[in-house]
This record gives C-alpha cells, structure tokens and sequence, in this order.
C-alpha cells in the first residue's frame, strides 16, 4: 500500500514537472520570442492577404524610385523592381513561393509596418482598410549603383563604395546578379547556376585579400613601436621557406611608407616573423575581424586566426595577405574608411531613413562607431596610402590627390583576386571605393583600379 503511494505521488510529481516546464516553455515564447517571431519574413501569418495590403516602396537617398507598386482594378497590389537586376542582392526578392531575401526580408516588419502589441491583428485590420507600409528610403545613390554595376559587369566580384564619415553605403554591387522580377520562373536554373548568382558577394563573399591587407598588418608594427626602417633585398627565408616580392625586385633602404608603395612582402614578412601573434590579432580586431560586422543584411565574418603557438611560415604569410586570412569587401572598404576619416571604425548602414503612410520620416540612421583605432596611426597610413595612390596612376586617373593599395592575391585554382580600395580627396577624405575582382588572373592594379577610379569619380561628382 504505502509502495502504490509512493509511485502515485512520483507519477503525480512528475506530471506536475512537466506540466511546469510546459507553461514556463509558453511563457517564455509569449514573453520573449514572440516579438521576433511575429516580425520574421518567414512566419506566414505575415503573408495574409498581403496582396491587398500594400507593402513598402524603395528609394534611393535622392527620392529614385527602385521598388514600386500599383493597384489593379480588382483591388490587388501589384509589386516591381525598376532595377530588377542592379538590386538583387541588396534589395532581393520578394516572393509568395520562395519567400524574401535581402531588404525584402530584413525589412519586412516596416514594410507591413507591424507595430503594437498585437501586429497581427494591426495588419488584418490594415489589410481590410487597404492600408500601405511605410517606405524605405536608401542610403544608396542610383546613379552611383548603375556606374559600378556598369563598371563591373562581365566579371565576378563586388564593388562596395561608402562614404568614410557617416558609414552610408553608396553603392554595394555584387555579380553575377539576377532578375528579381522573374524568381518563380526560373527559380531552379537560378539555384543550379554555376556563377551562384544568388551569392551576394559583397557580405558574404570571404576572398584571400593579398597585399590590401598589409595596412592593418602595419597597425600592429605601429603599436609596438618596431624599428620601420628596412633593407629590402627582394627576397627573405623563413624556417626554411623561400620568400620574394612580385618579380623578385629589390627596393633598398625602406620605410613603412615606401614598404606600402612599393607592396614589398619580404617586409612584412621580417618585421612580423618574431611578433606575438596575439599583437598582429588585436591589430586585425581593432578593425572588425573575427566579429560579426554589424549591418542590416547578413555577413559573413572575416577571419585572421593569429593564435599562440601557431606556424611560423603561416603567421608570416597571413601579414602579406597570403596564408589563411580570409575578408569579405564590405570589411575592408570599412576599414579603410578608418584609415581615412582618422580611426573611426563605422557600422555601415544602408537605410536612411523610413516614409510612414503619412509621409513623415522617421528612424533616421545615425553614425555609430564600433571601434577606435589609434588617430594618429590612422594618420600615418593615410599619408602613407596617399603616397601610394601617387605611384600607380590613380590620382591622374581622377584629376586630384587620392589614398589606395592594390592587392594581387594568389587563389587555389592558379588564378588571382585582384583588388583596389581607394579614397578621395586626399587631404579631407569623403569616399572609400572597395573593388574585387574574383578569379580574375590579372593584377589588383590592372584590372581593379581602373573600375575604383570610375566609381570614385563619379562618387565624388555627386557630392560637389
């Protein structure tokens, strides 16, 4: 008897756990999830009725219009992409068959605009209103967009320019793009294509940065106050690797300044060999590495795994932009954004601000600094890539003094990433322009910077 009553109140006991972890599981859902939950582009319940309700245009920061809708006569809206190309990888597509990607998605609860305590019940009572979303209006400038997509066309890669004292991206170009209007019909040979057209390169493209990377290499030879001077030989060993610059040239006594110029590897490669890996790690982190980057669509984190302990001929290699080192372009015009605006390191953002239905703008986007790197080594590297910017044609190129570094970086399959990030003007720095070129199997210079040189002028044009 007394045993039968030790089991029932063991049964009893556990029904009462369980029943206490169920109300404390719905709590939980209730209390704290389901704000998300109920804003996620993928929750369903978001799309009823969605074709009366007329979802959110874009724009570009000068009123262009890039997303709109119409009405038809049986009350339906009607949603198009003006650009259906030129946006895909930043606006994305908006479909009742595969779902939202881009700002589409990342947006959705201000398009639908959700508020309340209830949004669900708000955007019923909008749908049977025929109510509208708000508006988005980009930091992007269109004309900016069209001349990189233009510049870019015809390879693989990404072209990111933003401004360097406000974070706003400009132009964020990713290719080979896609047409957003026509998704559902060709949804299986977009997903089958061999150039991933879907892949939007520019955040979360990671790419073997070559010799762009050798600024935030002289971050960490500027905090520990190496000896700068060098005699370049044109060639160094390292635990018995062979090393040599591009073309096995020789450049002398050297500097930091002449060391970028001339994007001598042995340099980096001798001032980094006896550095602890911890100091080349905090350099590349002051900057945003081995972190996500805070932005509004999804990136990809770039990573400089510098650890105690770690292979000698690999920590050299990573310095010269070679070895693991693995970046993303909107990364890197984000940290040379720094270099140029004296060391803030910017959250890049793409939304200006917010149209509600009554035409009053609201949640306007302010710059946020994310780090801070040292002003005054920002203002050496400045110098320094201004100087640089002397050396290979890009000041002609633009009719004024600008800072840049190429990067020629070797890829797996024999070919090369050639890269450029340029800034201008040179003494009041306004815009950073970030190209890459995938798989190209030219120079950073030959290939990258005459497109960085396009974008940066006309960039620059705008703004006078």
């Amino acid at each position: 008897m007394k045993r039968s009553k030790r089991r029932l109140a063991l049964v009893v006991g556990l029904f009462l756990v369980l029943f206490l972890g169920l109300v404390l599981y719905l709590v939980f859902f209730q209390l704290v999830k389901a704000p998300d939950l109920r804003a996620n582009a993928l929750n369903m319940r978001n799309w009823v009725d969605e074709t009366h309700f007329g979802r959110g245009r874009f724009y570009d920061r000068n009123g262009q219009e890039l997303v709109g809708r119409e009405k038809g006569e049986d009350g339906t809206y009607y949603r198009y992409a003006n650009h259906p190309n030129m946006y895909s990888h930043i606006i994305g597509y908006h479909s009742a068959q595969y779902g939202k990607t881009g700002l589409e998605k990342a947006l959705n609860q201000e398009l639908l605009n959700l508020s309340g305590d209830n949004p669900i019940a708000a955007l019923r009572g909008s749908v049977l209103n025929e109510g509208t979303g708000n508006d988005a209006v980009l930091t992007i400038d269109n004309d900016l967009q069209y001349c990189a997509y233009s510049a870019m066309e015809g390879h693989k890669g990404a072209a990111i320019a933003m401004d360097v004292k406000t974070g706003e991206i400009l132009a964020m170009v990713s290719l080979p793009s896609f047409n957003v209007n026509d998704v559902d019909e060709r949804w299986n040979e977009l997903v089958e294509d061999e150039g991933d057209v879907l892949f939007p390169r520019a955040t979360l493209g990671r790419y073997t940065p070559g010799s762009v990377i050798k600024p935030i290499t002289a971050l960490a030879l500027l905090s520990q106050g190496v000896d700068l001077q060098y005699e370049d030989k044109g060639e160094t060993t390292v635990d018995g690797k062979r090393y040599t610059n591009a073309g096995e040239a020789a450049y002398g006594d050297i500097g930091l300044k002449e060391a970028l110029m001339h994007s001598s590897n042995v340099y980096f490669i001798d001032k980094t060999k006896n550095m602890d890996p911890s100091v080349l790690r905090q350099a590349m982190e002051s900057v945003g590495f081995n972190q996500e980057l805070p932005f509004l669509l999804p990136t990809a984190i770039s990573t400089a795994d510098y650890k105690e302990g770690m292979d000698v001929n690999l920590k050299v290699s990573n310095s010269f932009g070679q070895g693991d080192v693995l970046v993303t372009p909107l990364q890197m015009a984000v940290a040379y954004a720094a270099f140029a605006n004296g060391g803030k390191v910017l959250e890049p953002h793409i939304v200006q601000h917010f149209l509600t239905p009554a035409g009053e703008e609201v949640k306007r986007a302010k710059p946020t600094v994310v780090h801070q790197i040292s002003p005054s080594y920002a203002a050496i590297l400045r110098e320094d890539l201004v100087a640089t910017g002397e050396t290979i044609g890009l000041d002609e190129a633009l009719g004024q003094r600008a800072g840049r570094k190429t990067g020629t970086a070797e890829t797996a399959n024999n070919s090369t990433n050639a890269w450029t990030i340029g800034f201008a003007p040179a003494d009041d720095p306004k815009v950073v322009v970030c190209v890459v070129m995938e798989d190209d199997g030219r120079s950073g210079a030959e290939a990258a910077m005459p497109v960085v040189a396009e974008i940066l002028s006309q960039a620059l044009a705008a703004q006078e």
